[in-house]
């Protein structure tokens, strides 16, 4: 869709009320259209034709850097679609393990988006080179998608391999842990506390993650943070505890 306003910083119609903790959205997750496969392997892959995807993965002929549209590579729509044999194949005629697309996602920010994928991936992913602290729309490393999206054994894989819980949003300034709070995804809220997660880690507005589950009645959370050490008593640049935040909320 072509964009009226000439300049994309300048929002015609800007909003009265922002929500002052937008979820970045790690634009992932929506189903990748096959006019995005521009090339042979991308359309086999995203038309889930394994035949042809073995034929093509191992062509000698193949250029395995070509970009689509979105500037994905082969690798990409590999991890997209879950396809670890096909990462490896490519990994092993010497694919680039961390390529940023257009918008800076990496194939380990697809991996750890997709809904059904498995460990393997991931970590052979990390294992051949691909950054932990990559960084995406809205400066989003891999972490933070998998915790956006609730992918719970995800978000302990990237932890134990050493993912960094306290790299935040941009401009926002969430981490990990707040976007947890903020989704009400209570099992990656503990998984994040049992990887040493800073429970009162604040962000861009001095709020907590405590602040964000008790604003949105995320009981759970909350449960889980206070738990995990959640201080009750810190305050936010407005002078409010989480404890104000829920009662406004009432």
């Amino acid at each position: 869709n072509p964009n009226p306003n000439p300049n994309p910083n300048l929002n015609p119609n800007p909003n009265p009320n922002p929500d002052p903790n937008p979820i970045p959205n790690p634009n992932l997750n929506s189903d990748s259209t096959l006019s995005d496969a521009t090339f042979p392997l991308a359309l086999a892959l995203a038309r889930g034709h394994s035949g042809v995807t073995r034929v093509l993965v191992d062509w000698p002929a193949l250029r395995i850097e070509n970009c689509d549209a979105r500037g994905w590579r082969a690798l990409h729509w590999a991890a997209h679609t879950d396809k670890a044999v096909v990462a490896m194949r490519l990994l092993g005629r010497g694919a680039m393990p961390n390529p940023q697309a257009d918008e800076g996602e990496t194939p380990l920010h697809l991996s750890v988006a997709h809904p059904d994928a498995e460990a393997s991936l991931t970590r052979l992913l990390v294992s051949a080179g691909a950054l932990l602290e990559a960084r995406g729309s809205e400066g989003m490393t891999p972490l933070h998608v998998a915790v956006t999206m609730g992918r719970h054994e995800q978000v302990a894989v990237l932890v134990s391999l050493g993912a960094d819980c306290e790299a935040v949003t941009i401009p926002a300034g969430l981490s990990a842990l707040h976007l947890a709070a903020l989704q009400g995804h209570t099992q990656c809220v503990a998984t994040l506390l049992r990887g040493n997660a800073t429970a009162d880690q604040q962000d861009a507005a001095g709020q907590t993650a405590l602040h964000l589950a008790a604003r949105d009645n995320r009981q759970k959370a909350v449960l889980a943070l206070c738990e995990g050490g959640a201080s009750l008593s810190l305050v936010d640049r407005r002078g409010a505890s989480a404890l104000h935040l829920a009662c406004k909320e009432v």
